[in-house]
């Protein structure tokens, strides 16, 4: 698990779209969706059910995207005390 997957995830969560998601981080659909599935595979559940409208976090997802957010905001503080 690295900080990009979870940038990723993040992102995906709030295009609502692995297309959308990729466009504006500027990386292919295939790269962000490889991402994805290797960080589903190292947690051992899955972060988005997939279908042809696009994506929705599981529960455990929805969880798991929470607690990024969490990871995220420490990461500003630090930013903002330290640099």
């Amino acid at each position: 698990m690295n900080l990009q997957q979870l940038k990723y995830t993040l992102e995906v969560y709030k295009q609502g779209s692995i297309n959308k998601a990729a466009h504006i981080l500027f990386v292919t659909q295939p790269t962000l969706s490889i991402a994805i599935k290797e960080l589903e595979k190292e947690i051992g559940f899955i972060i988005f059910e997939r279908n042809s409208k696009g994506i929705t976090p599981t529960p455990a997802g929805m969880a798991f995207i929470n607690t990024i957010r969490e990871v995220f905001f420490k990461l500003e503080d630090i930013k903002k005390e330290y640099i």
